[in-house]
């Protein structure tokens, strides 16, 4: 049975690697959803949820125009802590001959952090690198490391994520 199930996995696999490339051609559209969890231990216990949603356009064949939502809940040696951020980035798709599409990007945000006791609003930048796994013509499964820097606070920001989500392209 498990020969079965692996050998229909490849088929699907090399079945849509045709399909994967026309998905990033100009005039196409993409919306995401994504989630991450983290659990850090060093010498702040940080325990953080992050979920994001994201819009973009193709605005040339391999090349995407997005916006991003992101909300982050965590808790820091007993503070609960908020962040939201609204993300430009531009993504550049690497086009493959199979059904994995990696790419990369810079993105500049708005962010919004509440400490609980304090707040603050400034502007961040930052980069990412993922691989779309398309499962279907117009929908992929992704994984994408996030890193977003900024000053809240009065205090230097390091943000590194670690998302995994859907898009859907039209």
């Amino acid at each position: 049975m498990k020969r079965v199930f692996l050998a229909l996995a490849l088929l699907g696999l090399l079945c849509s690697s045709a399909f994967a490339t026309e998905a990033i051609k100009e005039g196409r559209g993409k919306l995401s959803v994504s989630g991450s969890a983290s659990f850090q231990r060093n010498d702040v216990e940080i325990d953080t949820l992050i979920l994001a949603t994201e819009v973009g356009y193709f605005v040339v064949d391999d090349l995407e125009v997005a916006v991003k939502a992101m909300g982050m809940m965590a808790e820091a040696d007993g503070t609960d802590m908020t962040m939201m951020s609204g993300l430009l980035s531009m993504k550049y798709h690497v086009e493959t001959e199979s059904p994995m599409i990696p790419y990369v990007g810079p993105q500049v945000a708005l962010v919004y952090v509440d400490y609980g006791i304090d707040d603050d609003t400034s502007f961040g930048w930052g980069g990412f690198a993922g691989v779309d796994f398309f499962v279907t013509e117009n929908v992929s499964l992704f994984v994408e490391y996030n890193l977003l820097l900024a000053e809240v606070v009065g205090q230097d920001y390091m943000q590194h994520a670690l998302n995994f989500g859907m898009s859907l392209f039209w």
